[in-house]
């Protein structure tokens, strides 16, 4: 999705809660997707790299997507890696919280 698509779901969306959990989740389903090529099952619990086969380019290509595409930074947190689906959805979705209640 390009970053114009971005800003028409963010300026349509207004003064709307963040996206759930599961808009975060379909997202990155069809990032994930389209990276491979082929549709494949993705779960909260799926590896990114084991279980999807997703290599490192793939996994930076990823993480770019989804900060342009939820306006976050997935910065590295050693306490909390992101190495399964749900481990990135759980962050940007709390990224996108505390950006909400700092508004």
């Amino acid at each position: 999705m390009s970053a114009e698509g971005t800003v028409e779901r963010e300026a349509a969306r207004g003064a709307e809660a963040p996206p759930g959990g599961d808009e975060i989740l379909e997202r990155l389903r069809a990032l994930v997707c389209a990276q491979l090529g082929r549709d494949v099952a993705v779960a909260p619990e799926s590896s990114l790299a084991a279980d999807l086969g997703l290599d490192s380019l793939q996994l930076l290509e990823l993480a770019v997507e989804l900060e342009n595409d939820f306006r976050v930074a997935l910065e590295p947190e050693p306490d909390a890696p992101l190495e399964t689906v749900g481990q990135v959805v759980d962050r940007i979705a709390r990224e996108l919280a505390e950006r909400k209640a700092s508004a």
